[in-house]
């Protein structure tokens, strides 16, 4: 098997399980709604469909420019974190789906 479709097949494994992160979280939704949380967990579902839909854009390239988006997702998730009181639950809950995603997308690139 060449490195490329090594990555070929990395890479549909990563979608796949972002699928099922996706899945997981839109089957909570009722949950935390009713828990007062919906634009939290909405924002969740939302950073998991973001994240997943432009990894999605990586197919034909290298894990390295991968590596270097999930640097930059992580990097802007930290700001923001040092931002917290000024930041919506909707934010918040982007940003918790989007280091959902990250920390996926970096076990295939292990």
């Amino acid at each position: 098997m060449s490195p490329h479709s090594n990555w070929n097949w990395n890479f549909d494994n990563i979608l796949d399980d972002l699928g099922d992160l996706h899945e997981k979280w839109e089957r909570k939704v009722n949950r935390f709604e009713v828990r007062g949380y919906r634009l939290w967990v909405r924002g969740v579902v939302f950073g998991i469909e973001v994240g997943q839909n432009r990894i999605a854009e990586y197919r034909m390239r290298s894990p390295q420019d991968l590596d270097l988006l999930l640097v930059q997702w992580e990097r802007r998730s930290r700001n923001r974190l040092r931002e917290a009181s000024g930041v919506t639950e909707s934010t918040r809950g982007i940003d918790f789906g989007i280091r959902l995603v990250v920390r996926r997308a970096r076990r295939y690139l292990r």
